[in-house]
């Protein structure tokens, strides 16, 4: 029994051939599964700055400079998982946005790694160059999120054969 509803068998799907992922358990994609931990942490690392500024409380460059870390380690994970498949299938790397995507993100990594030894000589305020670099990281990543979602829903890449 089809899993679809037989109206919806005369439909083919639209677009290019799916790309599937080299970094994979059963066929499901790693590199979507991670991402979102260090996006999550470096957003979250800008937030505790903005809060840090408003307040000049003491417990948001804290939780700035964990949550900077964090999104180091995970995106060093993330980075790692998306590499494979980079690396791994010259499908993805013949796409010009495939190349943004990972060298914006590899700037991240570096900005959020300036920015964590900045932190790191204070742990009690946040440095004007850090919060800087957090900004800046934050935006990049609206754009190379924005791209990872490109290449994955709208080029088929890194997604499950169907």
């Amino acid at each position: 029994m089809s899993d679809t509803p037989e109206v919806f068998d005369h439909l083919e799907l639209a677009g290019p051939e799916p790309v599937e992922a080299v970094a994979a358990v059963g066929g499901h994609p790693l590199h979507p599964l991670v991402v979102p931990l260090p996006i999550g942490s470096f957003v979250g690392a800008f937030l505790c700055d903005l809060a840090y500024v408003r307040t000049q409380d003491a417990f948001w460059a804290r939780g700035a400079r964990v949550l900077t870390g964090a999104g180091i380690v995970t995106g060093l994970l993330a980075g790692s998982l998306g590499a494979l498949d980079f690396t791994g299938r010259r499908q993805v790397r013949a796409h010009r946005a495939a190349w943004a995507h990972a060298g914006g993100n590899l700037t991240v990594i570096a900005l959020s790694t300036v920015s964590e030894l900045a932190r790191s000589r204070n742990t009690r305020v946040v440095p004007a160059a850090a919060m800087a670099l957090s900004a800046t990281s934050a935006l990049i990543l609206l754009g190379t999120g924005w791209l990872g979602g490109e290449l994955a829903y709208r080029d088929r890449i890194g997604v499950i054969r169907g």
